[in-house]
This record gives structure tokens, sequence and C-alpha cells, in this order.
């Protein structure tokens, strides 16, 4: 792996650093399992309380920044859609539990990746190491959400209505599902770019 160090605005050869925020003890416990198995070029730290995390933020640059979903003293919805507006620089990730998966990718536009819990093979590494490496480039934000976010992109009525017949038969066909779907280019850019988005975090190339 690359090394992990970067220049702060004053130019000063930093780590990178990463902020945790959440108060679910096995969930921490997991996270610091991951820490141990990165090189000691990233520096973590902790947060049980977004006030708490909020003072990390404001007394240093975090290149990457993790959430949990929800819990008493946490939102992580609206905690991100905070760090979105203060440090759109930062990478954002939301951990979350499988029962909770759908509700939580309203915030799409506000996550760059979602983490489930409990963590799941290198799942977690992974992410941060894209995202370092992502962080080299210094990227504008909105390119950053181009590469990571879902996005909208129009489709025609028509072809919803065709889908939906064919999904309502008594004996479905995935081929002529395909079939429809690969009539309508704009259809099938949105599938595209929904498996590629971070709800589902697929690593393999996908090219029909």
């Amino acid at each position: 792996m690359c090394s992990s160090y970067y220049r702060n605005h004053d130019g000063n050869l930093m780590k990178t650093k990463v902020l945790i925020i959440s108060d679910d003890e096995k969930h921490l416990a997991e996270v610091r399992d991951v820490v141990a198995a990165l090189s000691n070029d990233f520096e973590f730290n902790f947060a049980d309380s977004e006030d708490q995390a909020k003072r990390l933020l404001s007394s240093d640059e975090y290149a990457i920044i993790g959430v949990e979903y929800s819990s008493n003293k946490i939102n992580g919805i609206d905690f991100l859609s905070f760090v979105k507006e203060k440090y759109p620089k930062s990478f954002r990730m939301l951990f979350t539990e499988a029962a909770k998966r759908e509700r939580a990718v309203y915030s799409a536009s506000d996550t760059h990746r979602f983490i489930n819990k409990p963590l799941r093979n290198h799942e977690l590494v992974k992410a941060i190491e894209h995202f370092d490496g992502l962080s080299k480039y210094e990227l504008d934000p909105k390119i950053i959400s181009a590469i990571l976010g879902i996005g909208t992109i129009p489709s025609l009525p028509e072809v919803y209505v065709r889908l939906e017949r064919e999904i309502n038969r008594q004996e479905v066909s995935i081929s002529r599902i395909a079939d429809i779907i690969s009539n309508d280019p704009l259809v099938a850019a949105k599938i595209m770019h929904i498996v590629y988005s971070s709800f589902y975090n697929i690593s393999k190339s996908i090219v029909n």
C-alpha cells in the first residue's frame, strides 16, 4: 500500500486522519481491530457523541469521517449533512445494520460509502484505503460526489410501465426484463450507476 501521508495547508507532512463517531462499544471494538490491520500511516480518533466529534473537527483536519447511523446520542444522517456543509473535502462513511440500510440510503447525497454493521471481511479497510488514495488528488467535492454518489438520470415513463407489467406476470422472465432495459440507454445507465453506488459497494466490474 502506498504511503498515507499528506501535506496540510502549511505544507507539513501529516498522517491521514480518520474520525469515527459511535457510542456502540461492540462496534468500536471491531473498528479498533481494523485499525490494527492498517499501516501506521493512519491516525484514528474516536468520539462517542456529535458534540465531541464537532470539537475534534474544529481543531484538526480529517480526511475520512465515519459515523453511526443512529443511536441515543448520534443521528448519523444529520451529522453527515453537517460535515458535507462544513468540511466538504472529507470523505463520509455511514455505519448501518442491514435492517436499517433501506432507510439510510435516502441520505446517499451526503454519504460516500455505507459500511455494514457488524463489519464484514475487509470492507472498512478497503474503503479507508480507497478514500486515502482519492484524497491525494485533492479533488473538488462535486467531482467526488459524481464518482461515488448515486446521482439522478431522467428516464422515460413508458419503460417503467413495461417493466411493471413484466414483473407482475405470473411467470417473470429475466431475459424479457433485460431486453426492456437494454432498449432504453437511460434506464440502463441509471441501473449501472446505482449498481456502482456506495449503497452496494461492489468491487467487481459489471458490464451487462
